[in-house]
């Protein structure tokens, strides 16, 4: 009896530890971009993202993703980033405790034979999310950064 009760107990853990790690800011960012390489489910995508930056189709982002392999992501901290602290104070006054910056570095590589706007490698972006009824939801406002001498520096 007592085995089916800690049975029990630590599959409830389990799955609450699932669920807390599935709604994290670091995993919404991590479908997203799965979602937008894969180019299959705009109503996955919609789930993502705030509400005005939903999509009817995914026509408008070209497909030209062959694999992206994300190789860190780093929350900011808003005060070491004045461009970012601009923007918090700003653009999200009212709700300052539920906007978070990351950066984020991945390993691209394009499909063969399509026009890109950059050639394959390894590149910095920083994304904004934004907790909006309990949970983490990407803004399409995705800046490109780069380090120099061991410092990010974003572009504005």
């Amino acid at each position: 009896m007592k085995k089916s009760y800690m049975m029990i107990i630590m599959i409830s853990i389990l799955f609450g530890v699932k669920l807390i790690y599935s709604n994290s800011a670091e995993s919404i960012i991590k479908e997203y971009y799965k979602v937008i390489d894969s180019q299959q489910d705009v109503g996955k995508y919609n789930k993502l993202v705030i509400e005005d930056e939903r999509l009817k189709n995914l026509e408008g982002i070209p497909d030209i993703v062959e694999k992206r392999d994300i190789l860190e992501l780093k929350k900011l901290n808003v005060n070491e980033h004045p461009l970012l602290e601009k923007e918090l104070n700003y653009k999200y006054a009212d709700e300052k405790d539920n906007v978070r910056y990351y950066m984020i570095k991945y390993d691209i590589k394009f499909k063969e034979n399509v026009a890109t706007p950059v050639d394959s490698g390894i590149y910095y972006e920083v994304i904004t999310v934004v907790k909006r009824k309990n949970k983490w939801l990407v803004t399409t406002d995705i800046r490109k950064a780069s380090f120099h001498n061991d410092k990010l520096t974003i572009d504005s």
